[in-house]
């Protein structure tokens, strides 16, 4: 087993691995962004989309969302994706947001980080429109936490600080715009 883990590229595994977290996420926060601007199901249930109206909130007549008319919705529903709840959507579209941070850390080409960057404020309005209160906690408690630990120990950086300060601030921006475009 020793002479197997030295054998193995673990950072080309994990690199490979969050890539294929980034890619999952971007199809599922695609899928739920559809869902939740058109309130009703995709139609891709053989991948297991669940219907929509097991999870919605109540109206009083006015509108709901950005380019709702008043009359057109009688519920909010939250958007699952191909989840069987939005709150497992949720965790994982944290889970996805962390592998592009850490994709965006470890990117050494500037074109390939931009992409990355461009790739988070999908992911963040994914998080919101499925309304998960524990997936927002868990993404704002662990970024804290990750912002924090890479702060305290700038010195030994392997990444550029300047790219974990542009992270954040892509983070805040994306998350606020996102909130600007929902309300």
């Amino acid at each position: 087993i020793v002479s197997l883990r030295h054998r193995l590229d673990l950072s080309f595994l994990i690199r490979g691995f969050a890539s294929v977290l980034l890619g999952l996420g971007l199809f599922e926060g695609s899928i739920s962004l559809v869902q939740y601007f058109t309130q009703h199901s995709v139609g891709v249930h053989f991948l297991g989309e669940m219907d929509l109206t097991h999870f919605s909130f109540p109206s009083q007549g006015e509108a709901l969302y950005w380019g709702s008319s008043p009359s057109s919705s009688i519920h909010l529903y939250r958007a699952c994706g191909t989840f069987p709840h939005p709150n497992i959507l949720g965790a994982f579209l944290v889970c996805s947001l962390f592998a592009t941070c850490y994709l965006y850390l470890k990117g050494q080409e500037r074109g390939v980080r931009a992409l990355f960057i461009g790739a988070l404020p999908l992911q963040v309005l994914a998080l919101l429109t499925s309304f998960s209160r524990s997936g927002l906690l868990a993404f704002l408690c662990g970024f804290l936490f990750l912002f924090f630990a890479l702060f305290k120990n700038r010195a030994s950086l392997i990444v550029s600080f300047k790219r974990v300060i542009f992270l954040f601030f892509a983070l805040v921006i994306s998350c606020l715009g996102s909130v600007i475009l929902l309300s």
